[in-house]
């Protein structure tokens, strides 16, 4: 079994680009990819807005991130 811990230290956004489904789409990469290396959980730290759109997309939150099952 072949296991892999990848992290995602620092993310940022600009103004003008909230709300049109950039990071979204960027969510929906990083999860397809994920699977296909045989991942099975990704896990992250994230702000009150982030927290939101994760939620959206099925993520849960646990007692130190939010969690994607895959």
């Amino acid at each position: 079994m072949h296991s892999s811990f990848y992290k995602l230290y620092y993310s940022k956004y600009c103004e003008k680009s909230r709300r049109k489904g950039i990071a979204h789409r960027m969510i929906e990469l990083l999860v397809d990819e994920a699977k296909e290396r045989g991942v099975i959980e990704i896990s992250l730290d994230a702000t009150d807005d982030g927290r939101k759109l994760y939620e959206a997309m099925g993520w849960h939150e646990n007692s130190e991130a939010m969690v994607k099952d895959l």
